[in-house]
């Protein structure tokens, strides 16, 4: 189970970087006892805005972001943890912004 939020905007070299945490709930199995841990990741995402002349100052954004599925597994005693995400970003600035260059 997890839990995804992003709070957090910059600006990095013509990009725009949201940032959170995702927050997962990890039951599992290790020899023959069940178990629970709990996690906490920073997530970053980023949307390349090299095309513009906006600052993040210039931005009004809204993000919803969603764990989607969480897959982990162990290897001795380190356990790994990936996940899907889904993202809604709702964007608006002064300039236009071209954030798909070419689709194959």
């Amino acid at each position: 189970m997890g839990k995804s939020t992003i709070n957090e905007l910059s600006n990095e070299n013509g990009k725009l970087i949201f940032k959170g945490t995702n927050d997962y709930q990890v039951i599992y199995s290790l020899e023959d006892e069940y178990s629970s841990v709990n996690i906490s990741a920073p997530i970053k995402y980023a949307l390349d805005t090299r095309n513009s002349q906006s600052t993040e100052n210039s931005f009004n954004w809204c993000i919803q972001s969603s764990v989607s599925s969480v897959r982990a597994r162990h290897d001795d005693d380190r356990l790994f943890v990936d996940c899907e995400l889904n993202l809604e970003i709702i964007l608006n600035c002064e300039n236009k912004i071209e954030i798909l260059d070419e689709m194959i």
